[in-house]
């Protein structure tokens, strides 16, 4: 009896001891349920063993063997049934790879027992918000409007910091960026965001995207649009207009002009109207009033502006044109004879203005003084002298008469009359000259050895050709008017009016 008893008694202490120290088995089943911040985990508590378990739960982490001590996420169930059991994680990050174990815990003493099996899962990529390319308006030298319209939350929650970035260098970052940042709820879709940005460089190109700072479950995030660029205006972009005179007198007058913005110098180039921008007289400027000085009276001119940025220059403004006063008694010009007889001239002058009708005319031999006084021509400017020597060169000047003042005298003008024998001779005792009118050239025919001199004048009386034999023919190059040939032979003097188109 006493060997049985003590036989059991060595079996139940053994018995007991096996029994309280055998550790608990618990396993991971599946995770389902997965989301790109959130899964379900089941897992199963097989045994006990000899444990008082406390708690049921899982560890989840990106460590291959998750803890709670290398950074595991720890989801716990109070209770201590065998069997399986549900937990379920939504601070998961997106597009991550995670490791999951099962686990048990007790408190006296205090421990915990691990799955041996570890399960592993992907959260997959979070849908990013849709944020519309930045649209760009009302470009100025140093502003301008930048636009975008976030369309789509996807699976984000958006964030209060949103707006644009932009800088002068396209691979920029979101610290090195300049930020403007817009205020307001994003609860109703579409939300635009508008923003006007301001002190650009002038000339200067930009970068710029929308952004908006996200979370994904417990991932924070910046998301952008594509990217956007845009150049400010320069100063030279803007060509100078409003262009506009006062105070025109007879040898000067104002010019006035409306800048573009950020323009501080100018040039200005005029001339008589209609001369070619660029090849006028060029005046560098610092003010948008510029008196032109040392005009020409009764004159029509023409002005045009253009903005100097340093090395750069905006496009010439449209042209202005004005007309100077008339001096008091302005000279007359463009003096031409019109018919030259043997006996008798035509000559005609342009008046220095159009009030004038009473002018002076001096008139002698070439080689003879001229009179002190002249004669007097009222109404036409036309003087027609008779009664004058044949084969003679004559000379004279105009002045015009204003009351009481005088203009200045006209330069000399010269004229030959013809020889009475060679105005009457026959015509086949003439030489040729054809075509006429002409577009450049003429030519001689006849009997040109008895040619001794040929002068061809202008209707200025200014020669422009003179030699002691004829040429076959006579270019006028680029000339164009009236000329007059005078041709001397040994049967006497020929005149011939050319007209060069």
């Amino acid at each position: 009896m006493k060997r049985f008893f003590s036989f059991f008694v060595i079996f139940f202490f053994a018995t007991t001891i096996n029994m309280f120290g055998q550790d608990p088995v618990v396993e991971m089943v599946s995770v389902d349920d997965i989301t790109f911040k959130s899964a379900s985990f089941t897992a199963n508590l097989v045994s006990k063993g000899g444990w008082a378990v406390s708690k049921r739960g899982i560890v989840v982490g990106t460590d291959p063997l998750p803890t709670r001590a290398n950074g595991g996420t720890l989801s716990v169930l109070s209770g201590s049934s065998v069997g399986e059991y549900t937990r379920s994680l939504s601070t998961l990050a997106h597009n991550t790879t995670y490791y999951v174990r099962a686990f048990v815990t007790k408190t006296s003493p205090a421990d915990t027992c691990y799955s041996e099996n570890v399960l592993s899962f992907t959260t997959p990529q979070a849908i990013p918000p849709t944020i519309l390319p930045v649209t760009v308006s009302n470009i100025g030298l140093m502003e301008a409007t930048i636009a975008s319209q976030i369309t789509d939350k996807g699976d984000a929650t958006i964030q209060s910091t949103k707006g644009f970035v932009y800088s002068t260098n396209q691979n920029f970052t979101y610290s090195s960026a300049t930020k403007a940042t817009v205020t307001g709820s994003v609860s109703d879709l579409p939300f635009d965001m508008v923003k006007n940005i301001t002190n650009l460089q002038s000339g200067q190109t930009y970068y710029v995207k929308a952004f908006t700072v996200v979370k994904y479950g417990p991932v924070f995030d910046t998301v952008y649009s594509d990217m956007t660029s845009f150049t400010t205006h320069h100063a030279c972009g803007t060509k100078p207009f409003n262009i506009y005179t006062t105070d025109i007198a007879i040898d000067s007058a104002n010019i006035h002009f409306t800048k573009g913005e950020g323009q501080v110098a100018w040039e200005l180039d005029y001339d008589f109207a209609g001369h070619t921008v660029g090849e006028g007289t060029i005046l560098q400027v610092n003010d948008t009033v510029v008196t032109l000085r040392n005009l020409e009276g009764g004159r029509s001119y023409s002005v045009f502006v253009r903005a100097v940025c340093e090395d750069q220059y905006s496009e010439w403004s449209d042209v202005r044109t004005f007309v100077t006063l008339p001096p008091l008694c302005a000279p007359i010009h463009s003096l031409r004879s019109t018919q030259i007889g043997y006996s008798s001239a035509v000559v005609e002058w342009t008046p220095g203005s159009m009030s004038q009708t009473t002018w002076e005319v001096c008139f002698a031999k070439s080689n003879e003084q001229m009179p002190e006084t002249g004669t007097i021509i009222r109404n036409n400017p036309i003087f027609s002298p008779i009664g004058l020597t044949p084969q003679t060169e004559y000379k004279l000047k105009v002045r015009a008469i204003c009351g009481d003042y005088y203009s200045d005298w006209s330069e000399e003008f010269s004229f030959n009359t013809i020889q009475q024998s060679i105005e009457e001779a026959d015509a086949a005792d003439k030489i040729a000259i054809y075509p006429n009118p002409t577009d450049n050239t003429i030519f001689f025919e006849g009997n040109l050895e008895n040619v001794t001199k040929i002068k061809i004048t202008n209707s200025l009386g200014q020669i422009v050709y003179c030699n002691d034999r004829i040429p076959d023919s006579f270019s006028f190059g680029s000339n164009k008017g009236v000329f007059f040939v005078s041709i001397y032979g040994n049967k006497g003097y020929q005149i011939e009016k050319i007209i060069v188109q």
